[in-house]
């Protein structure tokens, strides 16, 4: 056991605490010193006169004096804007040298230049067996967790909380080195984003997969099942869609299951259109259903090569051969109606004098391409109706 008492560490100490991972314990007389500086600050920290750091703002705001109701916000502040990292974890070979520095840094509190009583005892309460590279925390419920910015978070050694949401709005989460190298949603669950997945991705029943952050391109580098809700926007404005991707240094598979659910942001849907989605090596599977039943009247959804190339395509559904249109009146209501296989037809309609009869001057009943039938009122101030269908 190493004893730190502030002033008498060597170099061949560290090395055992580095290589050997030699347990450490605090000297009596450090921590006296330390909790001898730290009543003087806390005497400090009770008086009126501005102490940097202490009761003072930092950098611009060092001349701001803080309430007296608001000094320990300010020092955990100060602690947690200290306290974390960006970028790729340290590799392995360079852990002993994690281990250096709590005993290391624990010299100047030591010898009471630090008035730290509290980090004194956390140094000494380490296990020196153990290095934490990343900290997940306990007792927290965690409902939203959002990835933002172009860089990583790489898990390592524990795994993802069970959030209601996970948002990969930016750049990328990590899970190769996670406890769980693949995510899977559980139902109530969802993930959306632009970013990119490390691992693979499986979506259970009641779960929800959402590309992009309104149209956009959510990368999974693995392979991809789908149970639950697959939603995906497009925009026919703007002639872009959202795109699940499955992507790695090997071959890929996107299996299909659930319900597809197609969300038109703006524009209208024509048959010809296509629609990119998906992308992988391979696909499997089916979707149970697609929401909305149709795209537009007269129009469907054709998944012939889903299983091929990702891409959901549009079709007619209308018969284009010419039919009757059929009558039924109840009081002064008019039904017209004509076969189902005839929505997407315009039915139009023009109003003229009893002496005018038939003319040119026709116009588009509203809803009428949506319906197989349409009901009107009948009114006796107009002279002559005539209704007639067309297509396209």
């Amino acid at each position: 056991m190493i004893v730190l008492d502030g002033n008498s560490l060597t170099l061949d100490q560290l090395l055992a605490i580095a290589v050997d991972r030699a347990g450490v314990s605090i000297a009596p007389a450090a921590v006296d010193r330390v909790q001898a500086a730290r009543d003087v600050v806390d005497e400090v920290a009770r008086g009126d006169a501005p102490v940097y750091g202490v009761n003072t703002g930092f950098g611009s705001f060092a001349e701001v004096k803080i309430e007296a109701d608001s000094l320990t916000r300010l020092q955990v502040n100060l602690l947690r804007s200290h306290a974390a990292g960006v970028g790729d974890p340290m590799p392995g070979v360079a852990r002993p040298a994690e281990r250096t520095r709590p005993p290391e840094r624990a010299q100047p509190v030591q010898r009471g230049q630090v008035p730290l009583p509290g980090l004194l005892q956390a140094h000494q309460n380490q296990r020196p067996t153990t290095n934490h590279p990343m900290i997940t925390p306990t007792g927290v419920t965690v409902t939203n967790l959002i990835k933002t910015g172009a860089g990583s978070l790489v898990l390592i050694s524990n795994s993802l909380p069970a959030t209601t949401l996970l948002d990969l709005a930016g750049g990328t989460l990590n899970l190769s080195q996670a406890s769980t190298t693949s995510l899977t949603l559980a139902s109530g669950q969802t993930i959306k984003g632009n970013g990119t997945l490390i691992g693979p991705l499986t979506a259970t029943a009641g779960s929800t997969v959402s590309p992009g952050a309104s149209v956009g391109i959510l990368t999974v580098k693995g392979n991809v099942i789908l149970s639950g809700t697959n939603l995906v926007e497009i925009d026919r404005t703007a002639n872009t869609n959202d795109l699940l991707r499955a992507t790695n240094t090997s071959a890929t598979t996107i299996t299909y299951g659930g319900t597809l659910r197609v969300v038109t942001l703006t524009g209208t849907i024509a048959a010809t259109n296509t629609f990119k989605l998906f992308s992988a090596t391979n696909y499997s599977g089916v979707f149970s259903s697609i929401l909305p039943a149709t795209p537009a009247g007269g129009l469907g959804w054709n998944t012939n090569t889903l299983a091929t190339d990702g891409i959901l395509r549009i079709v007619s559904t209308v018969n284009t051969t010419p039919t009757n249109i059929t009558t039924s009146l109840a009081g002064n209501q008019l039904t017209l109606s004509w076969p189902s296989d005839h929505v997407g037809w315009r039915l139009q309609v023009q109003t003229n004098s009893i002496t005018t009869g038939l003319r040119t001057n026709w116009v588009d009943v509203a809803g009428s391409t949506s319906v197989s039938n349409i009901t009107v009122a009948i009114n006796p101030a107009n002279g002559s109706v005539f209704y007639r269908m067309v297509y396209p």
